[in-house]
């Protein structure tokens, strides 16, 4: 075997976790498995695996080399596909990642539309922060909404998100509108909450500098998406990215207020691992989106 299919023979063995298991993938038996991958971290100086009678797991130095191994056995895979696609329609199943409310609220009809353009395409779409790492998970392409992306990975920006802050009209008739970012201590907020981290400090730019507000409220909650149902629902001010509410507002069930005071700057990203041949089925699905949110319209519609 060459280096390259001892590294190969590696992936294969953390991708089955077994010995036994990568051998029969590659027709082989399990002391040739066994043997290479002694000859690899004696090569390496270092071990690569942990090993037990019902389990295998990696150790520091087998991780960064599996990371860095499963990119490439992902380019080798990604050109083998883009080679042989070149003189066909882009075709095979494409992965996504997306976060939860992004994916609900605007992703899944896009993709609805993208299926009906280019029917040779299988769309999986997984959404949720836990497939943080998009190479090691397998995913084509992700969306991420943050400052800045990965660099690690490629990125295309769709849009800026808005932030809104945001009640019912009649929570507002009830309680008043505030009229600066100071003026929401005074009123009940609705609170967005992680496992062991409470969003009670809402950020705000006033005069051209940023101001943290430290709000209250009697409703806490880990979705966003429930944080619009109760502030459709009167029980409070809200404040939510802008793409989460577009319908609230046009059809008069959420205002918003203190739009000046708002910032308006994190990105909306797609991202996928860079230094590929980017296959054609990921081209067309980013040269989609793009028409589709990349228009300022289609926020504001």
């Amino acid at each position: 075997m060459s280096k390259l299919d001892d590294l190969m023979l590696f992936v294969n063995v953390v991708d089955t976790n077994s010995f036994s298991e990568a051998a029969r993938k590659l027709g082989i038996t399990k002391s040739v498995v066994s043997k290479h991958i002694h000859q690899l971290e004696t090569q390496l100086n270092a071990r690569l695996l942990n090993r037990s009678t019902r389990k295998l797991s990696l150790t520091e130095a087998g991780s960064l080399l599996y990371q860095h191994c499963k990119r490439i056995q992902q380019d080798i895979d990604t050109a083998i596909q883009v080679v042989s696609d070149t003189q066909n329609e882009p075709r095979g199943k494409l992965r996504i990642n997306a976060p939860l409310s992004f994916g609900h609220l605007h992703l899944t009809s896009a993709i609805t539309d993208f299926n009906k353009n280019y029917p040779d395409i299988e769309v999986e779409l997984l959404l949720g922060s836990q497939y943080s790492n998009l190479i090691e998970t397998g995913f084509d392409l992700a969306i991420q909404i943050k400052d800045l992306p990965d660099s690690s990975l490629a990125a295309k920006k769709l849009a800026v998100r808005s932030t809104q802050v945001c009640a019912s009209p009649a929570y507002f008739k009830k309680f008043g509108y505030p009229q600066s970012p100071e003026d929401l201590k005074n009123h009940n907020c609705l609170i967005y909450r992680t496992q062991g981290q409470t969003n009670d400090e809402w950020r705000f730019i006033i005069n051209g500098q940023d101001k943290i507000i430290k709000v209250q409220g009697d409703f806490q909650v880990n979705s966003s998406l429930c944080l619009a149902k109760a502030a459709a629902s009167s029980a409070g001010i809200a404040k939510l990215p802008g793409y989460m509410i577009n319908d609230e507002i046009k059809e008069g069930r959420l205002e918003t207020v203190l739009h000046e005071y708002c910032p308006r700057d994190i990105g909306i990203y797609m991202v996928y691992p860079q230094n590929r041949l980017i296959a054609p089925k990921v081209k067309v699905f980013i040269d989609f989106l793009t028409r589709r949110f990349a228009n300022e319209g289609y926020w504001n519609n």
